[in-house]
């Protein structure tokens, strides 16, 4: 089933890029003449080559393209609110109409930029807590040679490999998992997505208001929720990346006694 937020993008996004073409077309028909536009055809023209070029850029995993396409959507509400006297003779159908076309374009540019929050730094307020500057390790692959000691807990991998995390409070992101996830599938995830912390000797985490959302054995978090982890619980991360919780070894007879004893992982 598609996500509500995922639909409103897409629909959002495909208008814009049909607004984008649009503008296009018309600077190019006023420019081989077959409306006479005068040079406003290059003012069109160059707003929608460079909304086009933006929305494209913002497909192809770019993600301060989304930024760039709706200023230039703008600029094109802009423009048309005030058009000049040749664009009006030139287009005579949108003489009382231009200004409802230039309210498209802002709606549509807000819809856009709106939707795009999971692409994008995120919106949501921040508690006290989470807005603290808390220095964090980066993610290790644990291997055979390692001491598994010098770990707080590991995150298994679809195929297997594990990543050990040294801290007891950790906000993961998209960077984190850059590596290891596609990039038509990366911008899933958000630039802070959840949370995982030690509260008095067990793991908790929590969404932090994540757009694509996170499901915590089989739970979906409603945003800003926290859910404690078990030893071998499941994280399925914006449908796209799951992982498998491990605390580390002292820790496992205490938090797998919920889960019946799942088998540790290799």
């Amino acid at each position: 089933m598609t996500n509500p937020s995922d639909l409103a993008h897409r629909v959002s996004t495909l208008t814009a890029v049909f607004l984008a073409m649009l503008t296009l077309v018309l600077g190019l028909a006023g420019s081989a003449g077959v409306i006479q536009i005068g040079e406003d055809s290059l003012i069109m023209i160059l707003l929608g080559a460079a909304t086009l070029t933006a929305l494209i850029l913002y497909l192809r995993d770019f993600d301060w393209g989304a930024w760039i396409g709706a200023i230039c959507l703008l600029a094109n509400a802009y423009y048309l609110a005030w058009p000049s006297e040749n664009f009006l003779n030139g287009l005579p159908f949108l003489m009382n109409s231009h200004r409802y076309l230039s309210v498209l374009y802002g709606l549509v540019s807000l819809a856009f930029i709106g939707t795009s929050s999971g692409q994008l730094p995120s919106m949501a307020p921040a508690s006290a807590s989470s807005m603290k500057t808390r220095p964090q390790s980066a993610l290790r692959e644990v291997t055979e040679e390692m001491d598994e000691s010098m770990f707080k807990y590991s995150l298994e991998l679809p195929d297997g490999r594990r990543l050990g995390v040294m801290d007891d409070y950790r906000v993961f992101g998209r960077k984190d998992f850059e590596n290891l996830v596609p990039r038509r599938k990366l911008k899933y995830i958000s630039l802070r997505h959840f949370l995982i912390r030690r509260v008095r000797g067990s793991y908790m985490l929590k969404d932090l208001h994540s757009t694509h959302g996170i499901v915590v054995d089989g739970h979906e978090l409603l945003p800003g929720e926290e859910v404690p982890l078990r030893y071998g619980s499941t994280i399925d991360v914006a449908g796209v990346l799951e992982l498998i919780f491990y605390p580390k070894r002292e820790e496992r007879r205490i938090t797998s006694s919920s889960r019946g004893g799942r088998p540790s992982p290799r």
